[in-house]
């Protein structure tokens, strides 16, 4: 080639193929230029309070569950606090036993005066009453003998002197018997008086006699609650199932106040972290195919976007090209769909596919990953395989019918309810029954027709006097169901046994037998160790109202108050509830603590965290929980209801919607598939909800 060809042509070949490298590399970025890394959960266990190290129970590599005590601070110092509690709370306990003997024995002092005043008067008076009952004898007997005198001395057959003498005597008697009847008369009004004494003593009741001392107890709880909390703050628990991973302090060690102790690395499936250039960050979709491609080499990996960062922000420096140089880009977090189990930190280049996965295909994320990922929380929802239900789907609220006979015969506050096809009813119960004074408290569930129309009749259960502050019903063995009571202190701070039952019914048409029945709260207060480990440190402000039936066995309780350490609703589990109706305490009936869920309801015009009102697990192991404000009485709230896909995901339950001025209390599948929702609605007629589920 001449040289003049080869100086014009050589800079047009140098251009050429600068541009087809560009070209090379600007596909080669659109389609592969990421880069992802697998990244689970980390978690910083550390104590709200400073205080001395006194116990750990695991080891590094260690797994361990959701709520499992990892360690414990030296409660010493509090647990002197509570002995000085209890002495003093003895002393009251002295005191008011004092007090009450005492009234007793005023009371019955008094009574024994008032019945020697009531009995003398009576005696005198029936004394009185005979003597004039014996003159006035006295002087008709007199006055048939003065007659016959008398005609005798008309006659001059009889000396007129014995006639004078008998009326003399007849005279007597006469005053003696009106001073009897005067008597009498006086007596009368002495015996009232003395009667009316004693009917209208009123025995000194227990409130009032130990009144100061009583509101001294009251102090006394609230200290103990307070220090029963930071005493539980005391104790260090697994946030969520995973693996520790490093220990930070040992035994001995002054610990402070949000310090780390140690490292727990959060169980479930783990996901790659994917980072975008600024230029690629609108070129990517959820549910868009994944190929990631090990820099270590081996086998490519499949995958599918499950979350999108909803901004351009800096990247994490894992990311950076060059660690000196700052980039943007967008954030994606991917699933794996298929492949070998990934190592915690592997690098992967990462290409996007185009192609849209069935979301079937991949697992759920675990809580733990979720619970750091909150700004992708709604990408996740709204890419998630489950249809839900909004507040634009076709509910219909509805008042519901109660037949005046049976509005005659008790109050209706439904709590809770479920289908029961063997009467083609839903069964409801109801927080109070009866009337104050007529059939109060009667041990009475109510039955309603597939429209919200009551029956009549309720349904009796036999075997028990009475109930109170029934809060939720489920389904049991057979044809059997559970029933449970609130467990709470009523308004006067009584704690009766018909507000702490749990109980098993079994159903024979319109009767029902109880099986058996405890009085939950107190074997709490008998098992401290128990009702600790449930998170409850006290059982004086227990309030549950939730329950159902439980994929794994047993029974699943929703505890309304009180709330976990980090404001969290608490979820027990009654593993096997026959054993503990057969009288073999707790711990063989398996209560523990099965998770804590954050819920968030509106009180009073501002956001408030919730308690469970009710639970209601599904057939695909997904759990609906209704929602109240926890603690408190405000004067106006709006319930709300949420979905957790399971145990894994109850750290990040999806809001499905709020119940403005309604507060939900029961739950149910509808026989035709849908749910059901019952309301409190105090003295007003009773309400329901009917929502489609799945949403259409």
């Amino acid at each position: 080639m001449p040289e003049w060809v080869r100086r014009r042509l050589t800079p047009w070949l140098l251009w050429a193929a600068t541009m087809g490298g560009v070209a090379w590399l600007w596909g080669q970025e659109a389609a592969s230029d990421a880069v992802g890394f697998v990244a689970r959960v980390e978690y910083a266990v550390a104590p709200p309070v400073a205080g001395r190290l006194a116990a750990l129970e695991v080891v590094a590599g260690q797994a361990v569950e959701a709520g499992q005590v990892l360690g414990r601070l030296d409660a010493a110092e509090i647990d002197a606090e509570l002995a000085i509690l209890a002495a003093e709370r003895a002393r009251l306990d002295a005191a008011i036993a004092a007090a009450e003997i005492g009234a007793r024995g005023r009371e019955a002092s008094t009574s024994r005066e008032l019945d020697a005043s009531l009995s003398s008067a009576e005696i005198s008076l029936k004394s009185a009453q005979a003597r004039r009952k014996s003159k006035s004898s006295e002087l008709a007997a007199l006055s048939g003998q003065a007659a016959r005198l008398r005609e005798l001395v008309d006659l001059r057959m009889a000396d007129r002197s014995q006639l004078d003498a008998l009326q003399v005597r007849q005279a007597a008697l006469r005053s003696e018997i009106e001073a009897a009847e005067s008597l009498i008369s006086q007596l009368v009004g002495e015996v009232a008086s003395a009667r009316g004494r004693r009917e209208s003593l009123s025995p000194e009741t227990t409130d009032q006699v130990s009144a100061p001392e009583r509101a001294e107890v009251a102090v006394l709880d609230r200290r103990q609650e307070l220090l029963e909390a930071r005493r539980a703050d005391l104790v260090l628990r697994a946030p969520s199932a995973g693996t520790i991973v490093s220990i930070h302090l040992r035994p001995g060690e002054v610990v402070a106040a949000g310090s780390p102790v140690l490292t727990l690395v959060g169980a479930g499936e783990p996901r790659v972290q994917v980072c975008l250039r600024e230029r690629q960050a609108d070129r990517v979709r959820v549910g868009e195919g994944v190929r990631l491609h090990p820099r270590g080499g081996g086998e490519a990996l499949s995958g599918r976007v499950v979350a999108l960062e909803p901004q351009v922000a800096p990247l994490p420096q894992r990311c950076l090209r060059d660690p000196r140089t700052p980039e943007w880009g967008r954030e994606v977090t991917v699933g794996i769909t298929e492949g070998r189990p990934l190592l915690a930190g592997e690098a992967f280049d990462v290409a996007f596919t185009g192609e849209v996965v069935n979301a079937g295909e991949l697992p759920n994320l675990a809580a733990a990953d979720q619970a750091s990922a909150s700004p992708l929380l709604t990408a996740i929802d709204r890419s998630a395989a489950r249809p839900t239900p909004h507040a634009s789907d076709e509910a219909r609220e509805v008042a519901m019918e109660v037949p005046a006979e049976l509005g005659e015969r008790s109050r209706i506050e439904p709590s809770g309810l479920l289908w029961w096809p063997p009467l083609d009813r839903y069964l409801v119960v109801s927080d109070d029954t009866g009337h104050p004074g007529r059939d109060d408290h009667a041990p009475w569930i109510f039955t309603v027709d597939r429209d919200g129309r009551f029956d009549p009749e309720p349904l009796v259960l036999q075997g028990i006097e009475e109930v109170s502050d029934l809060e939720a019903i489920a389904r049991g063995p057979g044809e059997s169901i559970y029933v449970l009571a609130s467990q709470s202190r009523s308004r006067k701070g009584k704690r009766p046994t018909a507000r702490q039952i749990f109980a098993q019914v079994e159903l024979r048409g319109r009767a029902g037998e109880v099986k058996g029945w405890v009085a939950l709260a107190e074997l709490l207060d008998a098992a401290p160790a128990i009702r600790e480990g449930l998170g409850l440190p006290s059982s004086a402000a227990l309030d549950v109202e939730g329950m159902s039936a439980c994929a794994e066995g047993g029974l699943l309780i929703g505890v309304k108050e009180p709330l976990a350490a980090r404001g969290e609703a608490m979820i027990w589990r009654l593993a096997e509830p026959a054993r503990l109706l057969a009288g073999e305490g707790l711990e063989a009936a398996g209560l523990a603590l099965w998770g804590t869920v954050p819920l968030r309801v509106s009180a009073d015009g501002a956001p408030a965290a919730g308690g469970i009102a009710e639970l209601l697990e599904l057939e695909d192991g997904a759990l609906l929980i209704a929602a109240t404000a926890s603690g408190g009485d405000p004067s106006e709230q709006s319930g709300s209801l949420w979905l957790a896909d399971g145990r894994a995901r109850l750290a990040v339950p999806r809001h499905l919607r709020d119940f403005p001025g309604r507060k939900p209390e029961g739950l149910a599948r509808a026989p035709d598939g849908g749910l059901v929702v019952v309301f409190d609605t105090g003295v007003e007629a009773p309400r329901w909800m009917e929502l489609p589920w799945p949403a259409p």
